[in-house]
């Protein structure tokens, strides 16, 4: 495990002893929607990144006809890629 999924697995209840995970006061549903938030806010900082990216370029650029149509292909790529991620998860 890393330490990020050890910190949601203590935040829900469980605890360490020694090498093992104790279950003993875990809930798996509010575990569910830690790992849940986490992913939204993992997600939430990537598409922002790649808005922030794509601005600089573009508003940096006189080729904006060309770098919106970047632009377009790459979001619309980006929705594809977290509509399947969304239906595995």
């Amino acid at each position: 495990m890393n330490e990020q999924t050890d910190k949601l697995l203590v935040e829900a209840g469980a605890y360490f002893g020694g090498d093992d995970v104790v279950y003993d006061n875990f809930d798996p549903k509010k575990f569910a929607a830690l790992v849940a938030a986490a992913e939204r806010e993992a997600c939430d900082r990537k598409v922002e990144e790649f808005a922030r990216k794509w601005w600089s370029i573009h508003c940096h650029s006189n080729k904006h006809a060309e770098t919106t149509r970047k632009a377009h292909d790459d979001f619309c790529s980006l929705q594809a890629a977290i509509r399947r991620r969304g239906k595995t998860v």
